[in-house]
């Protein structure tokens, strides 16, 4: 994560789809999620990032008592 600057997108991306290519969509992106996501050339990269993003999401509402 210290890499990718604790951006989640990419560390997720990195997890998925390599670390040295989820380096070059976020020096395509900078700091733009969306665009971070435009840049990911793998659709499967793509939807695990929605899909744990999500889910991310999910319990962080749920852990903090719903106010999230």
């Amino acid at each position: 994560r210290t890499l990718l600057q604790g951006d989640l997108y990419a560390t997720l991306a990195a997890y998925n789809g390599g670390p040295g290519n989820a380096i070059e969509w976020k020096s395509l992106a900078g700091d733009d999620p969306d665009l971070f996501l435009e840049s990911v050339r793998f659709e499967e990269t793509r939807n695990y990032i929605r899909n744990i993003y999500e889910i991310y999401l999910v319990y962080r509402r749920l852990y903090s008592g719903g106010t999230n």
